[in-house]
């Protein structure tokens, strides 16, 4: 079976992320994405939302559009249960709160107060963004009835409204932020494996042999993204399920590491990561569909219980030492 126009593209974009991260620097990808990400808010919260909501007569003519077309896409519940509605909450909360991506830039910031005060600028971009990025997409029936796949809002009218220079710079824009997104988590993964595991494991082993190893770690992590963008849905759905996993297996052990007294014992934290992700993975892909309930929320809990279940108060154990 041959592969498809998305299929060939996740292949080559994947395999150029992984070039990109060995050769690759999380310094340059700092600078790089700052510019990006302040042209992207730019065109996707201001300009293009306000381009096509004036195009479609305002936010009033765009209600009374969809109450006399189709008035159940006016209330957000429409297709979706509560419980997987929580879900897809959920699975950016808990991601975006135990990021270790974000982290890395607020914690390379020249001092505190810059640390914090990006903090909540992020917060309010990453708030209004999604709410602005709706209002525009609901505008596409409306001044493009010919476009009936909302993916390509951006793409379409990027391509119909911005000038010939803004429009290709908006392109290059969106696809060097994927790659450089991709880098930055290459680069997080691979060195946390490396200090974590690979250095325990070989303690005797020199830097470039570690480097080796590293490189290596990178190409097999790529690889295993590659297989699973081809295997999932789609590419909103592998990343929410992919943010599910991640934000299910490690959003507790951190929170009630940095925020809590208890001690925790790490064989449990360690079950209680693995079985997260992994309830969160099969829930989604088997049980999410029968009962309604993401499998985040799953995944979560059962997190939450086993970490529980290894914990014991601090001081007790201090005076027992």
């Amino acid at each position: 079976m041959g592969l498809g126009t998305i299929q060939q593209g996740i292949i080559i974009l994947g395999t150029v992320i992984i070039i990109l991260t060995l050769f690759g620097g999380l310094r340059g990808v700092a600078i790089t994405n700052t510019i990006q990400s302040v042209f992207i808010v730019a065109v996707c919260v201001v300009v293009i939302p306000v381009i096509v909501i004036t195009k479609a007569g305002g936010v009033g003519e765009m209600v009374s559009y969809y109450e006399a077309v189709d008035p159940a896409k006016l209330n957000f519940l429409t297709g979706m249960t509560p419980g997987l509605l929580i879900g897809y909450i959920l699975s950016n909360m808990l991601c975006c709160g135990a990021e270790p991506s974000y982290a890395a830039k607020f914690l390379s910031a020249k001092d505190v107060k810059t640390g914090v005060k990006g903090s909540y600028a992020s917060l309010i971009v990453c708030t209004v963004l999604p709410i602005s990025m709706m209002l525009g997409a609901m505008c596409l029936p409306m001044i493009m009835p010919e476009v009936t796949d909302g993916t390509m809002f951006y793409p379409v009218t990027i391509n119909t409204y911005l000038p010939p220079v803004v429009k290709g710079f908006a392109m290059f824009s969106f696809l060097s932020l994927f790659l450089t997104t991709g880098n930055s988590f290459l680069q997080l993964l691979s060195v946390l494996i490396t200090n974590d595991y690979v250095k325990p494991m070989m303690p005797d082993a020199d830097s470039h042999k570690i480097g080796r190893i590293n490189r290596i770690i990178i190409v097999a992590i790529g690889v295993i993204a590659i297989l699973v963008g081809l295997w999932g849905d789609g590419i909103y759905q592998v990343m929410i399920l992919g943010a599910g996993c991640y934000g299910a297996a490690v959003f507790f052990p951190l929170a009630l590491g940095c925020f809590t007294k208890r001690r925790y014992e790490v064989k449990f934290i360690n079950v209680a990561m693995v079985v997260g992700c992994a309830v969160t993975l099969v829930w989604d892909r088997t049980l999410s569909g029968t009962t309604g309930i993401a499998g985040v929320i799953a995944g979560a809990v059962c997190c939450l219980i086993i970490c529980l279940a290894g914990s014991r108060p601090a001081a007790k154990e201090a005076k027992a030492a």
